[in-house]
């Protein structure tokens, strides 16, 4: 089994942290204790670098040789596959995005890598990720196209929300938890295969004043990332 290293906090931070709870050998360090762990570092075989790109580098001027041919997977934003390879020339490098940073059972790992990793080494980060959810590989450019995609439906679907819970009549709590169940049914019955525009009941369908509300929504979701492709 595979000896992970986690550095580096945040969200994507404390799902990889569930690992240890899945059995795999983990240890969580941050960036004043990873200095003094050098033999921690040379005994992993995966490393996480839940970390800004300041973070990134700082990792990288202490430890990069020590990294040699081990799987680093970076959920720093703002630090492409090109930079990783800078950074961390001996290392097999790949991004990962998390598809949804909502606290759930299972999450959505969205990954790209570059020629240092075979589709070996691929399957073998997949196996691990997989404990925790499910994963999709993805080039890097259209990484970076279904991030934005998804967070702009995310903050759409927010904002939905937030006016339905306002303008409801029963108790919030019971709104909340049973839309829950709905937007929960409705996400695993498209996961599962299932056409999600069949599973839109007809008074919201496209003709329907609500439909046209989300295809306006939707419009302007597209024409944002149209505008920042430019």
């Amino acid at each position: 089994m595979e000896r992970l290293l986690l550095l580096g906090s945040g969200k994507s931070g404390d799902i990889v942290a569930r690992l240890s709870s899945k059995g795999y050998p983990l240890i969580r360090l941050d960036l004043d204790q990873m200095r003094n762990s050098h033999d921690s570092v040379r005994r992993c075989d995966l490393v996480f670098l839940c970390t800004t790109r300041g973070e990134g580098q700082i990792i990288a001027d202490d430890i990069w040789h020590l990294l040699r041919n081990k799987y680093v997977i970076s959920f720093a934003e703002d630090l492409n596959i090109r930079s990783l390879r800078d950074l961390y020339s001996l290392s097999k490098v790949a991004r990962c995005t998390l598809g949804t940073e909502f606290p759930a059972e299972r999450s959505l790992f969205l990954i790209s890598a570059d020629e240092s990793l075979s589709e070996l080494d691929i399957a073998a980060v997949r196996r691990v990720l997989h404990t925790l959810g499910e994963t999709l590989l993805l080039k890097e450019q259209m990484l970076e196209r279904v991030t934005a995609q998804l967070r702009a439906s995310a903050a759409v679907l927010a904002e939905t929300i937030i006016a339905l819970g306002s303008s409801t009549v029963i108790d919030k709590d019971v709104f909340e938890y049973v839309l829950g169940w709905l937007l929960y049914g409705m996400g695993s019955a498209a996961i599962n295969g299932g056409n999600i525009s069949e599973l839109i009941p007809e008074r919201v369908r496209p003709g329907s004043v609500a439909g046209a509300l989300v295809k306006k929504a939707v419009e302007e979701i597209a024409s944002d990332l149209r505008g920042s492709e430019a």
